[in-house]
């Protein structure tokens, strides 16, 4: 990524960081090249998103914009971008979740907020099957949501806190891990464990944004995506290796 490893992000005074693998499914967001690499979610062959790009809205980042009125709940999808993997992983990212047209304010609307997801890629009506975590503008709070789906139908927890820092997702047998670690925060909090044996042992992995409400104005910022596989629990709450 960058020389130093650390990234200061000027919006929130956020520190990115932390040392990635050497694995293909990595993203540093420095080559705008790379977005070939993902699948592109398009439900209906629509365009969820106002805008995609790396390094034009903000060099080194992925920037991604829903559209108003879509999410990720029960039936609902909204922007996504996978890759796909096999076994156990871990996912890793930094986001900057803002209000649009004004980047010192969080977003205002409700479910406005982005993240990683992982998913079962024979999902379809009625069988919609993926977890998310993310962070930005819940309701009524700001702060993280966890989002488990089985068969189109969602169960989501809150965790009141900043809309700005960095998300795991990882997946040991099967048990799925959500985890935070947020703005002002210096340590890994263990969001939620679901046990999710109904996913297969290929699944998508990626990013994920909210557009909820008619008023959305959720713009994210992502700073990397980065996997690796743990080999115990402890792993999930370590600091990556720099």
């Amino acid at each position: 990524m960058r020389a130093s490893g650390y990234l200061l992000a000027a919006v929130f005074g956020l520190a990115c960081s932390g040392a990635g693998s050497a694995q293909d499914l990595n993203d540093e967001f420095d080559d705008a090249k790379t977005l070939k690499g993902w699948t592109v979610f398009k439900p209906g062959n629509a365009e969820p998103y106002q805008k995609l790009d790396i390094g034009t809205a903000r060099k080194g980042w992925l920037t991604l914009t829903p559209k108003a009125n879509q999410g990720w709940y029960n039936e609902g999808t909204a922007p996504a971008l996978f890759k796909q993997i096999e076994g156990d992983f871990m996912l890793e990212t930094c986001v900057v979740t803002r209000k649009a047209g004004a980047p010192d304010e969080a977003p205002a609307a409700a479910y406005n907020s982005a993240g990683l997801i992982v998913r079962d890629p024979a999902s379809g009506p009625r069988r919609q099957n993926w977890v998310v975590v993310n962070v930005g503008h819940q309701d009524p709070d700001l702060g993280t949501e966890v989002k488990t789906t089985v068969n189109s139908v969602s169960q989501l927890e809150k965790r009141r806190g900043e809309h700005t820092g960095h998300l795991r997702l990882a997946r040991i047998g099967t048990t799925v891990y959500a985890l935070s670690k947020l703005n002002g925060e210096d340590k890994w909090t263990l969001l939620k464990e679901l046990e999710r044996r109904d996913l297969p042992k290929r699944v998508q992995i990626g990013l994920m944004c909210n557009g909820w409400t008619p008023q959305s104005d959720l713009h994210a910022e992502f700073d990397y995506f980065r996997v690796t596989v743990p080999k115990t629990k402890d792993d999930l709450t370590a600091d990556a290796k720099k």
